[in-house]
């Protein structure tokens, strides 16, 4: 509903073949419909992987997305970035934040350094598209009291043939 009223409000002509799914996908899989559909899909996991341990991540992604792979497939997702001194969370630093999510029951469980995804997803079978990190639009670059911490990703599955190069060389 979030998700709709968004893009409702942004003003923005929602394609006809646009279908929005709320799933919780700490606890079901993916709807079984968008498995046996022959169209090109693109596949939002925004806000919650971070909330996953990296197994239950790993296994959305090799279990669930991968089964898509019959047509085109585009993932995008965004993830807490795991900074260089270990630590994740949003920069800059709020301890407010930290008090909110520790009483939300909230903690960052899966985490990554912006380089090490790449390799990671190809492991999986993905290639990595684009990365971005806040101020995702331009003209809010210059705003000030901009997070930075959560990045979004856009990546597609590899097709059979591709990993084929990628492995051969």
């Amino acid at each position: 509903a979030y998700k709709l009223r968004g893009l409702t409000q942004a003003c923005l002509d929602l394609p006809v073949n646009l279908t929005l799914k709320s799933v919780d996908l700490s606890i079901s899989s993916l709807p079984s419909e968008m498995l046996h559909d022959s169209r090109r899909t693109l596949v939002v996991i925004e806000g919650m992987l971070m909330y996953l341990d990296e197994a239950n991540v790993v296994d959305l992604m090799r279990d669930q997305v991968l089964e898509l792979s019959t047509k085109s497939v585009s993932l995008i997702f965004s993830y807490m970035v795991r900074w260089t001194e270990g630590r994740s969370g949003f920069r800059p630093s709020s301890w407010l934040v930290d008090r909110w999510l520790s009483w939300r029951a909230e903690p960052f469980k899966w985490t990554m350094a912006p380089q090490a995804l790449p390799p990671w997803l190809l492991a999986l079978g993905f290639e990595l598209l684009e990365q971005s990190e806040p101020p995702f639009r331009r003209d809010f670059a210059s705003l000030s009291g901009c997070l930075r911490g959560e990045n979004l990703v856009k990546c597609q599955v590899i097709k059979p043939q591709s990993v084929q190069n990628v492995v051969s060389g």
